[in-house]
């Protein structure tokens, strides 16, 4: 059996989401804080922001959409399921999943835009520069 080498680009695109794995189950899994927040609900925005990452460096290791989509949902229920099971003061919420799954999906459309291929310029765009230098080349294209 013959195991192929992984190149380094492989490495480099699923290291930032692996740490961001590491950064996210420490913040979920471990005891929690004790202060209270004067901000309603900001463990919603917080739980959004972390699958948010969570959903973009997933992106950029080069998962699918729908795999990205489907391995954060089940993570955002595992984990709700673990937080209520921990001893240590942790609950399991049901809208934290729904944030949960609101910032994964977040991230991934967050990437989509941001990586997205640029369309060709065709003829009728009104900044399609590249008609205009070679309209000297074709003489239907001169204004």
């Amino acid at each position: 059996m013959r195991i192929s080498k992984v190149d380094a680009g492989q490495i480099m695109r699923a290291l930032p989401l692996a740490l961001t794995f590491v950064v996210v189950c420490i913040m979920l899994f471990s005891p929690a804080s004790e202060s209270s927040v004067a901000i309603p609900h900001i463990d919603k925005v917080v739980h959004a922001v972390m699958f948010a990452a969570l959903g973009f460096t997933s992106r950029l290791a080069r998962i699918g959409i729908v795999a990205s989509t489907v391995w954060l949902g089940v993570f955002a229920v595992i984990s709700e399921i673990a937080q209520g099971l921990m001893p240590f003061g942790r609950t399991a919420d049901p809208w934290d999943v729904v944030a949960d799954v609101v910032g994964a999906l977040a991230g991934i459309l967050l990437h989509h835009f941001a990586f997205r291929p640029k369309r060709a310029p065709t003829l009728g765009d009104a900044d399609n520069h590249s008609a205009r230098t070679t309209s000297h080349c074709n003489p239907r294209l001169r204004p």
